[in-house]
């Protein structure tokens, strides 16, 4: 099937976004891929990763995206930074009207991360969205939170959901970073495992009671390579959105 640009306002097709190697993002759609789109993509890029967008090319029908730096290495800077960047893309895609569905990984790959679906609904012009990740063995941390009273609840729902304690407040490459006691995200306990899931249930009630639900659940980073050299710990990055007449009632 061809693969070109409409600029027709009403999209009627199905869009993905993949995340590959380590700096890659390619845009894709069914019947076809949207100029709109493509520019919206580009926007979040410029606007949501400080390093900059290093070229861009049509490879086997995707356009793609290569960033300069590593967003999806999952390290460091570059990976809160890299969180920040599914952020924006997300932010500006609700914002001019596309609609996440869901996202999965399609083939077995070493390294591998989440491709994401989306069609065209109603634009939301006054979209929220922020970003929760899980690292290393205990540690959780807020990114992009859009108002102080999202990170008041972040930090009060962490601290009373957690039963082990917390070591300590701390920031992160600018992110709100807790480092729970315990090892709640690799551990072979089978009550510290269920806490950790009843942790994660305490944080989206929490934030759904301030007007913010589950948008999405996203691997950005890849579990491992062949020989576990970039086997980082990382788990899917959960997005959250702000409940409005367009989105989430």
């Amino acid at each position: 099937m061809a693969h070109g640009f409409v600029d027709s306002q009403n999209f009627d097709g199905i869009y993905s976004i993949q995340f590959s190697k380590d700096n890659l993002i390619r845009v894709n759609g069914v019947p076809t891929v949207p100029k709109r789109l493509i520019d919206c993509v580009r926007k979040a890029i410029t606007s949501g990763w400080v390093k900059g967008l290093l070229n861009e090319s049509l490879e086997h029908g995707a356009h793609e995206f290569c960033v300069v730096g590593a967003p999806w290495y999952g390290k460091q800077s570059d990976g809160v930074a890299g969180r920040r960047l599914l952020a924006s893309i997300l932010l500006q895609l609700a914002r001019q009207g596309w609609q996440f569905l869901q996202s999965f990984d399609p083939t077995r790959k070493d390294n591998d991360k989440d491709t994401m679906f989306f069609e065209f609904a109603k634009p939301d012009p006054r979209a929220e969205i922020f970003v929760v990740s899980f690292n290393r063995l205990a540690r959780i941390r807020l990114i992009e939170p859009p108002n102080s009273q999202v990170v008041d609840t972040f930090k009060a729902a962490v601290t009373n959901g957690w039963g082990r304690g917390i070591i300590r407040h701390q920031t992160y490459y600018g992110a709100n970073e807790i480092i729970l006691g315990g090892s709640p995200w690799l551990t072979s306990y089978k009550g510290e495992s269920i806490a950790a899931k009843q942790l994660v249930a305490y944080l989206i009630y929490a934030m759904k009671l301030i007007g913010y639900k589950i948008y999405a659940s996203v691997d950005i980073t890849g579990r491992k390579v062949a020989n576990n050299s970039r086997d980082n710990g990382n788990l899917d990055v959960i997005v959250f959105r702000k409940i409005s007449e367009t989105w989430g009632n």
